[in-house]
C-alpha cells in the first residue's frame, strides 16, 4: 500500500527540519558561551558540554529510526534518493497555516479581551524568566535591532525544536509503543498517550504548579496558572495531533510558525 501525501513520513520531516536544525546548532555556537539560557535550564539537556551537532545527530538519527521500522532499509535509501520536493512545500504550507491561525487567534482574543490567555502568558513568561534570555542575549550582542530580532528567531526556533523532539518524538511515541505492547487497544492507546504526553508538555512550562498548588489556598495567581496549563495542554493535544497525521515536520513547524508570530508582536 502506497503512502498517501497526508500520512507521517520521517524523512520528508527530517529533511523539512534540516535548515532549522543546522540554524539551531549554529545558534547553539554563538549564544551557548557564559551565562546562557540552555545553561540555567538544564531540562532541555544542551549545554556547552555537548559536542556541536549532537541534539541534531540525536534527532535525525531517532526519525530514521522511525523510518526503518515502518520499511525496509532499501525502502528508506530510496526516500532519499526518490523525494519528491513537492513535499517540502506541503510541509511549510501547513505549518504557516495551522501556526499562524492560531497565533492570530490568540493575538485578537487578547486584544478584544486582555484578560484571558495571551496576556497572562506573556506576563508569566516574563515573570518565569522564559522571555529574559532574550534579553540577556541581546547584552551579548550588543542589544541591535538585528541582534535582538536573531534572538527572538532563536529562541522561536530552539523551543519548537526542543519541545517537539522532547514531547511528541520521544515521549509520545514512547508511550504509545509502551502501552501497544501491554496489548493496549492502538485507539486507546494513542488517546492516553497524548493527554500525558500534553499534560506533561503543559506542566513543563510552569512547574511550580505542582510544587505550589493547594486546593485549600485558591488565589488569583493559581486561578491564571490553572487557566494557562488548560491553554498549554490545548495545545499539546493540538500538537500531538498534528504529529500523528501529518508528523514531526508539520508538528515542529507548526510550534515554530506559532512562536515567531507572537515574537513579531512583543
Amino acid at each position: 500500500m502506497h503512502r498517501t501525501e497526508s500520512e507521517p513520513n520521517p524523512v520528508s520531516s527530517a529533511l523539512f527540519l534540516l535548515p532549522f536544525l543546522v540554524f539551531f546548532e549554529l545558534g547553539m555556537l554563538i549564544y551557548s558561551q557564559g551565562d546562557s539560557f540552555f545553561q540555567r535550564h538544564s531540562f532541555l539537556i544542551l549545554n556547552r558540554e555537548l559536542f556541536p551537532g549532537t541534539f541534531s545527530f540525536i534527532f535525525l538519527g531517532i526519525l530514521l529510526i522511525q523510518q526503518f521500522c515502518q520499511s525496509p532499509l532499501k525502502n528508506v535509501a530510496g526516500s532519499f534518493l526518490n523525494f519528491d520536493r513537492k513535499c517540502l512545500f506541503r510541509q511549510g504550507r501547513e505549518s504557516l497555516w495551522f501556526g499562524m491561525g492560531p497565533a492570530l487567534a490568540v493575538l485578537f482574543f487578547g486584544f478584544v479581551l486582555p484578560s484571558i490567555v495571551m496576556n497572562a502568558d506573556i506576563a508569566l513568561q516574563l515573570r518565569n524568566d522564559a522571555a529574559q534570555p532574550m534579553v540577556e542575549c541581546g547584552a551579548q550582542v550588543g542589544k541591535s535591532r538585528v541582534g535582538m530580532i536573531a534572538d527572538k528567531v532563536f529562541q522561536a526556533v530552539s523551543a519548537g525544536l526542543v519541545e517537539e523532539f522532547l514531547f511528541r518524538l520521544l515521549l509520545l511515541s514512547g508511550l504509545s509503543g509502551l502501552l501497544l505492547g501491554v496489548k493496549i487497544s492502538r485507539p486507546l492507546s494513542f488517546c492516553l498517550s497524548v493527554l500525558l504526553s500534553s499534560g506533561l508538555f503543559a506542566l513543563a512550562h510552569d512547574p511550580r504548579l505542582v510544587t505550589d498548588f493547594s486546593p485549600l489556598h485558591i488565589d488569583s495567581a493559581t486561578i491564571q496558572s490553572l487557566g494557562l496549563f488548560s491553554y498549554r495542554f490545548c495545545a499539546g493535544i493540538y500538537l500531538a495531533a498534528l504529529y500523528l497525521k501529518r508528523g514531526l515536520g508539520v508538528a515542529a513547524g507548526t510550534h515554530i510558525v506559532y512562536n515567531l508570530t507572537l515574537s513579531c508582536v512583543f
